[in-house]
């Protein structure tokens, strides 16, 4: 009756590159991804996974298309199909790709078969996400980081 999936987040740092200060650490992390070796990236996202996590939970739930919808691709399918934004996991993907693509991190979107039509109906009709309280709590925090960027949307 429920599944659960672990998403990739392909415009996570496309984004950010446009949402961050200059000046702040995740900033210049991002700017240097591609002179930075795949072992020390590692660490220095490991080193900032928490700020890391309230930022992406933060472009999933905020960052939004010109149409209103998510601005992330693969946020618009599951959440379109009735998915839940469930939780995120800081290094679950640690390949190249992964870490230019979203720092590391994926999502895991929740299908609770009993409510997908009506979180489908929400979101078809008003763009309403749905969420669990895991994601609520990583999306507070991020709330408290938000001096730290400014507000962009495609």
């Amino acid at each position: 009756k429920t599944f659960v999936t672990l998403s990739p987040i392909p415009g996570f740092t496309r984004w950010l590159k446009d949402s961050l200060d200059d000046g702040s650490p995740i900033a210049d992390l991002v700017a240097r991804l591609d002179e930075i070796d795949t072992e020390a990236l590692n660490a220095l996202v490991s080193e900032h996974s928490a700020a890391i996590k309230g930022l992406v939970a933060d472009y999933l739930y905020n960052a939004k298309h010109r149409t209103g919808q998510p601005l992330d691709p693969v946020a618009r399918f599951h959440l379109h199909n009735g998915a839940v934004l469930h939780d995120l996991h800081a290094l679950a993907d640690v390949s190249r790709n992964g870490l230019t693509q979203s720092l590391g991190t994926m999502v895991n979107y929740l299908y609770d078969l009993d409510k997908v039509e009506e979180n489908h109906e929400a979101y078809a009709s008003e763009h309403t996400l749905a969420v669990s309280k895991p994601f609520k709590s990583i999306l507070g925090s991020a709330s408290r980081q938000s001096e730290n960027r400014k507000v962009v949307n495609g």
